[in-house]
């Protein structure tokens, strides 16, 4: 992911320089009266203050700051597939900076969500033992505040038939 900063040039500017956190982080391009930085490889979830300044001479003046978080598309990538009477966990991973929970949904029931942190990210776990082969079964990951971000459905392997032998 990347982030542009730009910022109107003040006439008289020789050269500019672009900041993060603070810290120098190489020429901003001067062009049509703006002065302009792309800064590549931002991190998901990760806030910075990035900054811009032009030089009048050799005297330095700031012209922008912004700070920035990387939000990346909140989304269940895979789900595992769960067991009757082996499984105990409903687990899969997702991506997303928002997201603070994980839920179920079993035959169209809401069921309360719990703290997504319980599993080491990008992995979630739901504790749930009990299914069955014939349930309807739905996992959601939502943000602190409950509100559901995405579902998916949760794959129940299904019971073999043995055939008769005749």
């Amino acid at each position: 992911m990347t982030v542009t900063v730009t910022a109107d040039c003040p006439d008289g500017a020789t050269s500019a320089r672009a900041y993060k956190d603070g810290r120098n982080f190489g020429t901003a391009y001067i062009v049509d009266g703006k002065v302009t930085k792309t800064f590549a490889e931002i991190s998901e979830g990760d806030t910075h203050v990035y900054g811009l300044s032009v030089f009048y001479d050799d005297v330095e003046s700031e012209i922008a700051e912004i700070e920035f978080t990387a939000i990346v598309e909140t989304k269940i990538l895979t789900v595992d597939e769960y067991v009757p009477g082996t499984s105990t966990w409903v687990t899969g991973t997702y991506q997303g900076t928002l997201v603070e929970k994980v839920g179920l949904y079993i035959n169209g029931e809401r069921i309360y969500s719990v703290p997504i942190s319980q599993a080491d990210p990008p992995n979630f776990e739901y504790y749930r033992k009990g299914l069955l082969a014939t349930d309807v079964v739905k996992v959601y990951i939502a943000d602190k505040d409950d509100k559901e971000l995405d579902q998916a459905d949760v794959p129940i392997k299904q019971e073999e038939k043995l055939e008769e032998a005749k």
